[in-house]
């Protein structure tokens, strides 16, 4: 059973986070819902492990925000226990195209939205799906896509990082071609030296005709977007919506779906690892079925303290058709069969695990907690147990809770 956390929205995509854990046990979960016809952004928190969910708060607040849709936000949490979300929406002054707003929380007041997204000319074109990450040092590092002066056909790959004052977005989807193709959804982590990591879909020359998951790196320049789905016929099928994790050895993880050669029917989930180099492309959607009958689509990654990887998605399978379920893998030494997580009877769409690598207090102990969608409400649950010994007695692994 899963636990409600909210009526009538939705948790978007999983290249961004909607769910973090204090250090006192605090969880707060971001997303938007209709108020007034018009989406809005909102925070919700649980201080009993996910049992139940109190303190419904808008933060989208910025003049005029009300009467415009607000959407797709993204939350991180540092080392103090401040908040720190973004979003994508309309308001006062910017009323014809998206822009990126931020807004922050110190356990008292919310500061008020302020708008990110402001390299020469974005404020005339849209500016979408914002992904937030914090490093060792509370600096801020956001990421989206969106166009600009330079860059007015097709939307690009943007940064902008906070250690002190916004420092300017800077274009990192600099592939060759990549400026005349579309370029979107983009996810971010941080590693223990505070080097970016960043994935997102996208074409470029020599990868024209579908779209590829694509990576870039920085410490202290950025290297350069490198390819990694290389599995065989993936550069004929389309490639979508990378989720990327990092665990304490600074090896990085990174989901998506798509299909390959051998798998051309149906979308699958892929993995990919770097330890040094990209190990390759492996499928982990395995469950009966899964490549002949059904896609599998939108896949979530967290690390564990441990080092286990944990992969939600969501999609169909031999003995589960007729409504898409919450799948559910680990890989400790190897990938398994997938779980069955959760099936309600209609569609679960959109799971999204709870995961950073700082601050120590958002990294899941020995398990996972997740919010996903049924197309009316969003809901919390949990595979085994996320919370470190000693904190606040967790839930019963089969329960799953509705936040509102």
């Amino acid at each position: 059973m899963a636990v409600l956390v909210s009526v009538g929205l939705a948790t978007s995509y999983a290249n961004a986070r909607r769910l973090v854990r204090l250090s006192d046990g605090t969880l707060y979960c971001v997303y938007h819902r209709t108020e007034a016809a018009r989406w809005q952004i909102y925070v919700k928190k649980s201080t009993d492990n996910g049992s139940t969910w109190t303190d419904e708060t808008r933060i989208s607040t910025y003049a005029g925000m009300e009467s415009y849709h607000q959407t797709s936000p993204s939350i991180a949490v540092d080392s103090s226990n401040n908040l720190h979300v973004v979003w994508h929406g309309y308001a006062t002054g910017f009323t014809s195209d998206y822009q990126i707003w931020y807004n922050t929380y110190d356990g008292g007041v919310w500061a008020g939205p302020v708008r990110i997204s402001d390299y020469p000319n974005m404020a005339s074109d849209h500016q979408r799906y914002p992904s937030i990450a914090v490093d060792g040092s509370d600096n801020l590092h956001v990421v989206w896509d969106g166009q600009a002066t330079g860059f007015t056909a097709n939307n690009q790959i943007w940064c902008n990082t906070y250690d002190g004052a916004w420092a300017g977005p800077v274009r990192i989807s600099d592939y060759a071609g990549m400026e005349a193709y579309e370029q979107s959804h983009a996810g971010i982590a941080v590693d223990s030296n505070g080097y970016l990591h960043v994935v997102w879909i996208g074409k470029a020359t020599g990868f024209t005709s579908d779209n590829q998951i694509w990576y870039n790196t920085y410490d202290g320049a950025w290297a350069g977007p490198v390819r990694i789905s290389d599995y065989a016929g993936m550069e004929s099928q389309s490639q979508g919506y990378p989720s990327i994790a990092i665990d304490s050895n600074d090896y990085i993880h990174v989901v998506w779906y798509g299909k390959a050669t051998g798998f051309l029917a149906h979308s699958q989930i892929w993995y990919n690892k770097y330890s040094g180099a990209w190990a390759g492309p492996v499928r982990i959607s395995t469950y009966l079925g899964m490549d002949s009958s059904f896609d599998q689509q939108f896949p979530s990654i967290a690390v564990d303290a441990s080092n286990a990887v944990h992969v939600v998605w969501y999609g169909m399978a031999t003995g589960y058709a007729g409504t898409d379920r919450v799948w559910y893998a680990k890989y400790v030494t190897s990938w398994p069969t997938p779980e069955c997580l959760q099936t309600m009877g209609t569609d679960l769409i959109h799971p999204n695990l709870r995961w950073s690598r700082y601050p120590s207090s958002n990294r899941p102990a020995a398990g996972v907690d997740y919010v996903f969608f049924d197309l009316t409400n969003i809901y919390w649950d949990k595979k085994d147990d996320p919370f470190p010994v000693g904190g606040m007695r967790g839930l019963n692994p089969a329960f799953a809770v509705l936040i509102s």
